[in-house]
């Protein structure tokens, strides 16, 4: 290499497997990871799943599923009412004024948002409303 190149040099890194372990049961493949900065959470949606779990980013600690099993009932009753749920996609954090959601997509063109604190469920908007 010539002199001029010792940036790229210095730049090269050595990375090592991480010593954190999932532990938790995963029923698929894991399809999509999302990282919410603002939350330092790390979103995970398996394959054909209409939940996605939460693990805190720093840690790879797991946080939750979501939607909980405490609120599943609730959720399927929605699920009814607004046509049948589909499998979680994608996910963003939104933050306007003093409300702070996390929006997920599904492919049964739907958005959901969930309260940002503790990812309870708070609306759903039908994408053919839009």
């Amino acid at each position: 290499m010539v002199r001029k190149d010792r940036t790229f040099i210095d730049a090269i890194k050595s990375y090592y497997a991480s010593d954190i372990k999932d532990t938790e049961k995963h029923d698929t493949e894991v399809e999509h990871m999302y990282y919410i900065e603002k939350l330092r959470h790390l979103l995970v949606m398996e394959r054909d799943s209409k939940r996605f779990k939460v693990y805190n980013a720093r840690t790879g600690k797991w946080i939750q599923n979501v939607p909980g099993m405490s609120i599943i009932k609730i959720y399927n009753l929605l699920e009814k009412n607004a046509g049948s749920g589909g499998a979680v996609i994608a996910a963003d954090y939104i933050e306007m004024n003093n409300i702070k959601f996390v929006a997920t997509t599904s492919n049964n063109n739907s958005i959901n948002f969930w309260d940002s604190n503790n990812y309870i469920f708070r609306e759903r908007l039908n994408t053919s409303e839009i």
